[in-house]
This record gives structure tokens, sequence and C-alpha cells, in this order.
């Protein structure tokens, strides 16, 4: 299943707040069975939210890159401090 972005669809860090806070629900395990099983759906579908929204900006990176729009970072070392 592809989501696909709309005005219902949440931002990146508002599926991630919601996937976090399904975890620690289904973690502490004072849920019922019905309850819990609701909460995993809930889950999956935030963190298929957060997948497709990386994927997006993985690609956009790739794709700027590979256009000679962006170079890569250059991270620097200790070693390149000396």
């Amino acid at each position: 299943m592809h989501v696909k972005k709309s005005k219902k669809t949440p931002s990146f860090e508002i599926a991630l707040k919601k996937l976090e806070d399904t975890v620690v629900a289904l973690e502490q395990g004072d849920v019922s069975l019905s309850n819990l099983v609701d909460r995993y759906k809930e889950g999956l579908y935030y963190q298929q939210i957060c997948q497709e929204h990386l994927n997006r900006a993985a690609l956009l990176l790739d794709e700027l890159t590979s256009n000679g729009g962006v170079q890569p970072l250059q991270v620097e070392t200790d070693k390149d401090l000396e």
C-alpha cells in the first residue's frame, strides 16, 4: 500500500510522534486485546507514513546530488583539523 500525501496525511513529525506514543502504549501492556490490535494497526499506519516521508526525502536528495545541484557534505575529522 502506497501512502499518498494529501491534506489528511500527517507530516513526518506528527506521524513519528503518534508512532512513538503507540509504541509506548503497547510496551506498557495494560491494553485490552481488542485495543491492542487496534493500536498495533495504528502503529503500522504511522510507520508506513513515516517510511513514505523518508523515501520521498531520500529520492529528492539523490536527485539533487545526481543533478549537481547539491554536493555531498564533507565530514571533517579530528585529523583534518590538525
